[in-house]
């Protein structure tokens, strides 16, 4: 468990991340599975699963709508396919720089790793 915070005292936000390790072999080394689960302002869960090597089940389950369960094709790549495609890409991802400046405001002041 690892609890993330950031913005100033009295408007942080927080995370809780859960890591756990299940028995389950993937097809191939990666994540499994990721939940997000919110908070009281905005309650309900949402879950994306490796099913298999070529499909990804999603789940959402919120009081208003219910669980609904869908299954897409999604091909799980490997290493090298990974990085085919990461180099294939010579713009910037204002997604992924949003994303990490975030990420960078949640880490624990002090810290040096």
């Amino acid at each position: 468990k690892l609890t993330l915070r950031a913005g100033q005292k009295g408007k942080s936000h927080e995370v809780i991340l859960y890591i756990r390790e299940i028995d389950k072999v993937a097809p191939s080394p990666s994540v499994i599975a990721i939940t997000i689960t919110g908070g009281q302002n905005a309650p309900g869960t949402f879950t994306v699963r490796r099913t298999s090597p070529e499909t990804l089940t999603t789940i959402s389950d919120t009081p208003s709508g219910g669980q609904v369960e869908r299954t897409i094709y999604s091909l799980s790549r490997d290493e090298p396919r990974l990085l085919s495609a990461e180099l294939r890409q010579f713009d910037s991802d204002p997604i992924f720089e949003q994303s990490l400046r975030f990420a960078a405001s949640l880490w624990p002041s002090g810290s040096t790793e």
